[in-house]
């Protein structure tokens, strides 16, 4: 907003993104909490948590007025080599004084990668792009010369080369932005640019038993038998304060019932994404 847009406003957005250094993560919790931030427990567990910060963020915080805030340790949404980009990406930062404070934010190479990454994400994710990703992409390609080889380089270099292209072939199709490809590669079509992919909800739910598993096998990175337990339990029944949040329950509520509902829900979505993942096969 502050760097690439005529007006901040012009940008709209319900949260903010702060990227960390991963040897920070307890100062700026603590540092967080100090500012009265408490965390939305939209995280099964400690564990899960833990296991899961390289593939979106950190569980996200809240305060009663302001923004909710998603701590950040990767800019690679889980794809690619995030040991390999994060040094790169914390010794390019840029900063920029706006309204006297200096903002640390990414260089425009890194910055581009980032958000077609991130449409890529949720492209795959939620079967959805949103227009003003794409916007963001457009301000940045025209805010200054850019050096397309090097950014090829790079996401050659972090392993996401193959993600981005797609949607670098989009921008040239639709917005004529004639951005160098080392190779042919077919833009979106306009039908998924505009509404998605045909069905979401199948999109959706196909994903979901691989999502799964994944996060099942991810037990092994766990250092000892403990925390490989509470992570286990913790899939199948989330800590009371995730359950809250997921179903909005006060703390007047009892949640008891609800751990059966989440369990035959959880087995529900299971079940009905192998159905999907055998009729619908999804790209």
């Amino acid at each position: 907003m502050i760097c690439l847009y005529p007006q901040p406003g012009l940008r709209t957005f319900c949260d903010l993104d702060i990227l960390i250094p991963v040897d920070r993560v307890p100062q700026f919790k603590q540092a967080m909490a100090m500012a009265g931030y408490k965390p939305l427990s939209a995280r099964n567990s400690p564990e899960d948590e833990e296991l899961l910060k390289f593939h979106g963020h950190l569980d996200p915080l809240r305060r009663q007025e302001g923004f909710a805030i998603e701590p950040h340790l990767s800019i690679l949404s889980g794809r690619g080599n995030h040991l390999i980009a994060m040094p790169d990406t914390w010794e390019e930062k840029e900063e920029t004084k706006a309204d006297g404070i200096m903002s640390g934010h990414l260089n425009r190479e890194h910055f581009i990668i980032h958000a077609l990454v991130h449409c890529v994400k949720h492209l795959s994710g939620s079967g959805f792009i949103e227009i003003k990703w794409f916007i963001d992409l457009l301000y940045a390609t025209n805010a200054g010369r850019i050096d397309w080889a090097k950014i090829m380089d790079i996401s050659r270099k972090w392993g996401v080369e193959k993600d981005i292209l797609p949607l670098m072939a989009t921008l040239n199709h639709y917005w004529q932005t004639d951005i160098p490809l080392p190779v042919t590669s077919e833009p979106l079509a306009l039908n998924i640019l505009v509404e998605g992919v045909e069905d979401r909800q199948k999109q959706y739910y196909a994903n979901i038993p691989t999502s799964y598993l994944e996060r099942l096998f991810k037990i092994r990175e766990l250092p000892d038998t403990a925390p490989r337990v509470r992570y286990i339990f913790h899939l199948f029944f989330p800590t009371p304060e995730n359950l809250r949040w997921r179903y909005g329950l006060s703390s007047k509520w009892l949640i008891i019932p609800y751990y059966f509902v989440h369990f035959l829900f959880t087995w529900k979505k299971f079940f009905t994404g192998l159905w999907y993942r055998v009729l619908y096969h999804p790209q």
